[in-house]
């Protein structure tokens, strides 16, 4: 029984914990996921772009295996030590039709002066895109000062990428490399480290299937390290030119926030206190029978 995303250092959460959403149900507009308000920690619902309701809520097996490329089961994550990753419900996919892309307001900005914040979700993509070709987790100012991380557009190689399209200095974008095809099931962990005032940059580092989810010290290299302009960042989106499932959101403070793993359960708990209670039933058996062995060996 798995245990709910930890709430000490969230700021926001968003599992896609919603009934299957398609975007097209056998009529002319799709569903798309506005006006989904589940989660925590936002100021709203999900809400459309124009002319972009085109993503939905997969589930079940009608929206994986064959038909759906790589996406042959729900998205999830264990570590090097056997630890999953806390997921619930189900997720989302982009670009059901030709795009989409939804954006949904944070209850209170991130990039207060000085603070850290980090951010984690679940990717794949249907396959590896070409060029042309997005789907992305975003953050953003009222849809400027764009922080994009998935398949960004300059990169065209099939493999997950970062762009900074409003960066002041020059819009920068990087590859992540051929270990992170995009079509592979992929953890993305990042960490904002904001200026001391906003006329300091902020620095952006990225880790890909973090080693252990228990323990940042185990970190390796990052995957992307970069800076950007100080922004105070008041809406997340998830868009899409490629169908790709992302999930389980998360915005913390703390490296602990965004790696949750399931606490011990009560059943685990029954569990090794019955294992306990045979060991200790056998020992006390076995120690009577000892016991009868030592009278039988010393009778006349």
């Amino acid at each position: 029984m798995a245990a709910g995303p930890a709430t000490a250092a969230i700021i926001a959460y968003e599992g896609f914990d919603y009934d299957r959403r398609q975007w097209f149900d056998g009529d002319d507009e799709g569903q798309g996921i506005a006006g989904l308000d589940g989660g925590t920690g936002w100021g709203g619902a999900w809400e459309s772009l124009p002319d972009r309701l085109n993503a939905g809520i997969p589930e079940g097996e009608d929206d994986f295996g064959a038909g759906a490329g790589a996406r042959t089961s729900p998205l999830s994550y264990t570590d090097n030590f056997g630890n999953p990753l806390v997921t619930t419900g189900n997720q989302v996919r982009t670009a059901f039709g030709n795009n989409s892309w939804d954006r949904r307001p944070l209850a209170n900005p991130l990039g207060e002066a000085g603070s850290t914040v980090w951010v984690s979700f679940l990717g794949q993509a249907h396959g590896q895109a070409g060029s042309n070709r997005w789907a992305f987790i975003e953050l953003a100012v009222d849809g400027g000062d764009r922080l994009w991380l998935g398949n960004v557009n300059p990169v065209s190689s099939g493999n997950w990428g970062i762009f900074l399209p409003d960066r002041t200095a020059e819009s920068v974008s990087e590859d992540a490399g051929e270990d992170f095809p995009m079509d592979e099931q992929t953890l993305f962990l990042m960490r904002l480290d904001f200026g001391n005032d906003p006329s300091e940059s902020t620095d952006v580092t990225v880790w890909m299937n973090p080693p252990d989810l228990r323990d940042e010290t185990a970190l390796q290299d990052p995957v992307f390290q970069l800076d950007t302009d100080f922004a105070e960042y008041n809406q997340v989106g998830v868009a899409g030119r490629f169908s790709t499932d992302f999930d389980e959101i998360r915005i913390g403070t703390s490296f602990d926030s965004a790696t949750p793993i399931p606490e011990p359960s009560a059943y685990a708990l029954i569990f090794g206190l019955g294992v306990f209670g045979m060991l200790l039933l056998r020992r006390r058996a076995a120690g009577r029978n000892d016991q009868q062995i030592d009278r039988k060996q010393g009778s006349p």
